[in-house]
């Protein structure tokens, strides 16, 4: 990305939902008011094979500081695995490949899935599911078993579960 464009904005002014003049007034303005070190700190992780989830959260990152946050941590669920971040938000994108998890977050869900208290108290997350409805049985499996154990397990859920479904819609557009 150049000139300081999110994807969100390319995404806008690609549509054409945004005017190249309104583009450069507020890149100008937004780069001279927003630091990278500016905001409160936001943890993003994301499971991915092919690499739709990965982008995903590299967006949430790319336009954190326009929302007040920083992302501290882009990186692999399986990165969270057993030290899942306490002290900020925690934003999990990840899809399912046929009811297992993606190979960058395996360890993370069989982790998550042995834990039998509150261990995921002081947890503040949001999940957003990837999925195909073309596999009826295991769609949305993992997003919706991470959503849910993270709320058993005594986190406190930020939004809902939000989810795609590449057959009908666009994921980018939905999320």
């Amino acid at each position: 990305l150049r000139h300081g464009m999110t994807p969100t904005e390319l995404e806008q002014h690609l549509a054409g939902k945004l005017s190249s003049e309104h583009y450069h007034a507020m890149s100008r303005k937004t780069s001279s008011n927003i630091s990278a070190s500016a905001g409160k700190p936001l943890a993003v992780f994301y499971g991915s094979n092919s690499g739709t989830c990965e982008a995903l959260a590299q967006r949430i990152a790319a336009d954190a500081p326009r929302h007040g946050f920083r992302a501290s941590t882009v990186a692999p669920l399986d990165d969270a695995n057993q030290k899942i971040p306490k002290d900020r938000p925690v934003v999990i994108v990840t899809a399912s490949y046929e009811g297992q998890p993606p190979s960058n977050a395996a360890l993370f869900v069989a982790w998550m899935e042995s834990l039998k208290g509150k261990e995921m108290e002081n947890v503040s997350y949001a999940v957003f599911g990837c999925g195909h409805r073309d596999w009826v049985q295991t769609f949305h499996r993992i997003p919706k078993l991470v959503d849910s154990k993270l709320g058993e397990l005594g986190g406190q859920r930020i939004v809902p579960l939000a989810t795609t479904d590449a057959a009908e819609r666009d994921m980018f557009s939905d999320f």
